[in-house]
């Protein structure tokens, strides 16, 4: 009675390994790609130029970006719409330049994987707007929203 113990625990025991699936596991860095803005002189449009003292928040949500001292930034759009705004505020103690970027654009959701799920890629429309408090004008130089590795906007100040 004992072998016969033995001998089923065993079996059942690789019966039980074999059986085991390996876990759907997204193991690849897939991410919904974020807008790229880059800041340029309003007098020499191919300048980089830090923008001082920059404030960034979505309209209606918490600040993405405070007090940041930089030439360009990433934000997340809403895969959830077809708009997102942007006020974007140069703040020192003396001013306060405040401009909203309107960002027009449609969603194109990708499979990637059963683990992994979707992801989102846009393109951005010609009727995307920014107003010209603080910053001169803009250049949309990448409508597809793909990849982290290329700017999409070209903010002048």
């Amino acid at each position: 009675m004992n072998k016969f113990s033995l001998i089923t625990i065993v079996i059942s025991f690789f019966a039980i390994i074999i059986s085991c699936e390996v876990d759907d596991i997204c193991t690849e860095k897939v991410l919904t790609p974020k807008l790229i803005l880059t800041f340029y002189d309003k007098n020499d449009h191919n300048e980089l130029l830090k923008v001082p003292y920059l404030y960034i928040w979505a309209e209606g949500k918490d600040t993405l970006y405070k007090n940041v001292n930089s030439d360009s930034i990433s934000l997340p759009l809403n895969a959830n719409a077809d708009v997102t705004k942007y006020i974007l505020s140069q703040n020192n103690d003396t001013i306060n330049y405040i401009d909203t970027l309107i960002i027009d654009y449609t969603r194109s959701n990708i499979f990637v994987s059963r683990s992994c799920g979707y992801k989102t890629n846009f393109t951005i429309q010609n009727t995307s707007s920014l107003t010209h408090h603080w910053a001169n004008g803009f250049e949309l130089i990448h409508q597809q929203v793909e990849n982290e590795n290329q700017a999409n906007v070209k903010i002048y100040h």
